[in-house]
């Protein structure tokens, strides 16, 4: 008798081997003439990332810098609500020009890139414009680690936290900090956005993954309002905030 055929492993978005693995949208890489996979521009470094089957990840990184022929701009454009639980640094929407700068130069050096920095800074301090324009909501759920990550040195740290107090006085934005020793509702593994109820992205080490199959984006869903649950908001938000700010001229 033929010996039974061994299950597959689950892949890592799914919570069980007979669940359907959510759906993936592709961004091949281009073709330079060489053996090494060169990622194609994006919209952000850190948000728009080359999605890739969950069973195959590429040599080369997907993080790369921002074009200003930006063919996911629409997907911003038309998003109505953003929710973004970000656990190491800080959103792209919130950056400074130096601590932006600073992530991408060490993207830059990480992976041996050739992105041009200024072009993706650039490029990121325009999208920060839908913060101010259209009708749109902004939910942001951030780890208090965000708050120290050290991204450039004290003085490059101190500009974005100022940066932060300054955008989350917006009326269409929402910030709440997750303490670090805080009661939890949630724990979780990973930045993700999601995009209205269309689709969420989530960030991994070496690629990132499109996610547009109702079912997960809806776990997604209930994960961020969890993490919500979890955050302080206000006061409580600008006093954590002001603290990390302490530690940095201490």
């Amino acid at each position: 008798e033929r010996p039974a055929r061994p299950p597959e492993p689950p892949t890592p978005y799914t919570r069980e081997a007979a669940r359907t693995r959510p759906e993936v949208k592709h961004d091949h890489t281009r073709n330079t003439g060489n053996d090494t996979p060169q990622v194609g521009w994006g919209s952000d470094w850190l948000r728009a990332r080359r999605r890739v089957d969950v069973h195959r990840v590429a040599a080369s990184h997907p993080r790369r810098a921002e074009a200003v022929a930006d063919p996911s701009v629409p997907l911003y454009e038309r998003t109505k609500h953003f929710r973004i639980y970000e656990n190491t640094v800080l959103p792209g929407l919130f950056h400074t020009a130096e601590y932006a700068t600073a992530i991408f130069r060490f993207w830059n050096e990480f992976l041996e890139l050739r992105s041009d920095l200024d072009e993706a800074v650039a490029a990121r301090m325009a999208r920060q414009q839908i913060l101010d324009t259209g009708h749109r909501r902004f939910s942001f759920v951030l780890e208090e680690q965000t708050l120290y990550t050290r991204v450039g040195d004290a003085d490059v740290m101190a500009g974005q936290l100022d940066r932060l107090l300054a955008v989350m006085s917006l009326s269409r934005v929402s910030l709440g900090i997750i303490p670090a020793s805080g009661e939890r509702h949630c724990l979780t593994q990973g930045s993700f956005w999601i995009f209205d109820e269309d689709r969420v992205e989530v960030e991994c080490v070496s690629a990132g993954l499109d996610i547009t199959q109702p079912r997960e984006i809806a776990v997604h869903t209930k994960a961020f309002a969890l993490l919500q649950k979890s955050a302080v908001h206000g006061q409580d938000a600008r006093e954590m905030i002001r603290r990390a700010l302490g530690v940095l001229h201490a």
